[in-house]
């Protein structure tokens, strides 16, 4: 689908989607357990809608009613799977269906069968787990004769290869099993979430150093899990505010203190811009941005990848620039994002400098029009509609179905901050 895009005037107050990576761990922990539960702030996006199908196959009933999903497990080890393109769904639900002694075929697309898994898969395989990859990429699982022991597992690819071995112990009769983490740490704050939903079904987890262990605790069955609001999707129009809006534009519901990593979003623009305030409401908070002066942004790759596409816009626009560190973390996204940042960036004039552990944009001497911009990724795909509001040319975008792998409801959200949006035929 292709949409052209521009406006004349933005300013609005939004409520930022539900965070898919609580609603993921949420929807598969309830799915694999032993009591109805209920997810509230669920919003649909194909990550979330993979992870219902993967609880679904598992044998569980779902009942639906708004943004709240009701799940009454009813465990048995599913034939096969399909993952799609959520590697959160694919590479937690791998562990967590070792733990039930499974035997499972993974399907889904192509993209995600390019990323990186073999470092969990190897870690399974130390414990008997028989898994065998396919022609298509994607894995045969046997773990019927898996035993239960001390796992270890390099995270230096993914700090998902953690979350899915944390899920494991949970799940499986681990009578005081421990899992050994190793290699360079990435993106830790999923591990945290991971951690935090753990505790809030009624583990226990304990940390000493690189050292985890969980065991289940004797608490009352939880039957209401509630989804915090998203950093990452509420970044796209703190980062439009401040480049486009000059009356701002508000997000609410914001969750205060909250283990998302991509939360460093609000602190970052502060430091970098006078237009960015915050409204503090008991646990909540309301952010707001307004067009403004945007000094030198940095950011780190290897902490929180997704907010470098929407943060590498900001570059496009500043003389003082956007420095990504260690950007080679983002080649194993979804696509190559490092790639395409500096693609995007290249296609407004913006001037690229690169370095071994470094990435920095700057604007060229005038903002080009692209166009039309193609992207397969849903980041860069918002990331570009943002970037063509900023300069406030009318442009066509490719492939902004997209979006839905993550955030089903920005194009609405644009709307409802006044940008015009015209779907195209495709030739």
């Amino acid at each position: 689908m292709n949409a052209k895009i521009f406006r004349e005037h933005l300013t609005g107050t939004l409520r930022a989607p539900g965070s898919k990576s609580y609603s993921q761990r949420y929807i598969l922990m309830a799915g694999m357990g032993n009591s109805p539960v209920t997810v509230h702030g669920v919003y649909f996006s194909e990550d979330e809608q993979v992870a219902l199908g993967i609880v679904r196959s598992s044998g569980a009933a779902i009942t639906f009613d708004g943004d709240t999903v009701k799940i009454e497990p009813d465990f048995r080890c599913p034939k096969y799977v399909d993952v799609g393109e959520s590697a959160t769904s694919y590479r937690i639900s791998v562990g967590m269906l070792a733990a039930k002694k499974c035997r499972t075929e993974f399907i889904g697309r192509p993209e995600l069968a390019r990323r990186p898994i073999n470092e969990l898969l190897d870690a399974l395989r130390e414990l008997g787990a028989r898994i065998t990859v396919k022609e298509d990429g994607f894995i045969n699982l046997d773990a019927s004769e898996i035993e239960i022991g001390d796992v270890r597992v390099d995270q230096t690819r993914s700090s998902q290869y953690v979350s899915s071995l944390l899920l494991f112990l949970a799940f499986c009769n681990n009578e005081g099993k421990k899992l050994e983490v190793r290699g360079t740490k990435s993106s830790e704050g999923y591990v945290d979430i991971t951690v935090s939903c753990l505790k809030t079904m009624g583990f226990d987890v304990n940390r000493e150093n690189d050292i985890f262990t969980v065991a289940r605790t004797n608490a009352e069955p939880v039957k209401d899990l509630y989804v915090e609001r998203d950093y990452s999707s509420a970044a796209f129009f703190l980062i439009l505010g401040a480049l486009a809006s000059d009356e701002g534009i508000s997000i609410e519901g914001l969750p205060d203190n909250s283990l998302q990593a991509d939360a460093v979003i609000v602190d970052t623009l502060k430091t970098s811009s006078e237009g960015i305030s915050v409204v503090f409401s008991e646990s909540k908070i309301i952010a707001r941005s307004i067009k403004s002066y945007v000094m030198h942004v940095e950011i780190d790759a290897d902490i929180t990848p997704d907010l470098a596409p929407p943060v590498s816009v900001l570059g496009i626009f500043s003389k003082d620039g956007v420095t990504i560190r260690n950007p080679s973390r983002l080649s194993i996204k979804e696509t190559d994002r490092y790639s395409e940042i500096i693609r995007l960036a290249e296609s407004f004039g913006a001037r690229i400098e690169k370095g071994e552990d470094y990435l920095t944009i700057r604007r060229g001497q005038e903002i080009l029009n692209p166009e039309k911009l193609s992207f397969s990724d849903h980041r860069m795909v918002m990331s570009a509609i943002v970037a063509g509001l900023a300069s406030g040319y009318e442009i066509e975008y490719e492939n902004v179905e997209r979006i839905n792998k993550s955030y089903p409801s920005f194009l609405n959200d644009l709307k409802r901050v006044g940008a015009t949006i015209r779907i195209e035929p495709v030739s």
